[in-house]
């Protein structure tokens, strides 16, 4: 399956690339203000998983073992026979945690940001979580559609404090930054 990346090319050559795994309802693009916060030494590759932003969609439908598959193709691809740096968010923390334990050597550093499961649970309440979350994939929450970008962007501010003071402004005039490389 054919997996679109978003890149961000680093100034440093020989650095090694950074995989920035997205979470569930994402894509790697929302990177971009990571990419933007950071120095740019090391590239940053940022794939859409499947059925997400620009990549296609799976006939045969979605399993987690799919995600392992494709994530070791994309290693293959960009650090053939090396471990790589991982940062991963959501449900891209839970895939990267889960494949650095089924292939360990291919790992070298980890980064998960809300990747661990079910927070604040009592641990005899999962089963229960479990169960609460699959039955939202049967009802899959429908796309929300704006009437402008700056509807989006008043939206986004209310849901999100931070972005009142460093992103608000970015938000208002989204361009493609000249980092940015679809890397197919």
């Amino acid at each position: 399956m054919s997996h679109h990346c978003s890149r961000w090319a680093g100034a440093v050559p020989d650095a090694p690339t950074v995989l920035l795994l997205h979470g569930y309802l994402d894509c790697g693009a929302t990177f971009q203000f990571l990419a933007d916060a950071l120095e740019p030494s090391r590239t940053l590759l940022a794939p859409d998983w499947r059925g997400f932003g620009e990549t296609e969609w799976s006939p045969q439908g979605y399993w987690f073992p799919d995600y392992f598959a494709d994530l070791e193709a994309i290693i293959d691809r960009v650090a053939p026979g090396q471990a790589v740096d991982i940062v991963g968010h959501s449900m891209g923390g839970n895939i990267a945690m889960m494949y650095a334990g089924i292939r360990p050597g291919r790992v070298r550093r980890l980064v998960s940001l809300e990747g661990f499961g079910l927070p604040g649970v009592a641990p005899d309440r999962a089963p229960g979580r479990y169960r609460e979350w699959l039955d939202q994939w049967r009802t899959p929450p429908s796309a929300s559609e704006f009437p402008s970008l700056e509807a989006f962007t008043a939206v986004l501010l209310q849901l999100n404090v931070r972005y009142k003071t460093r992103v608000a402004p970015k938000l208002t005039g989204i361009k493609r930054d000249p980092r940015v490389v679809d890397a197919g």
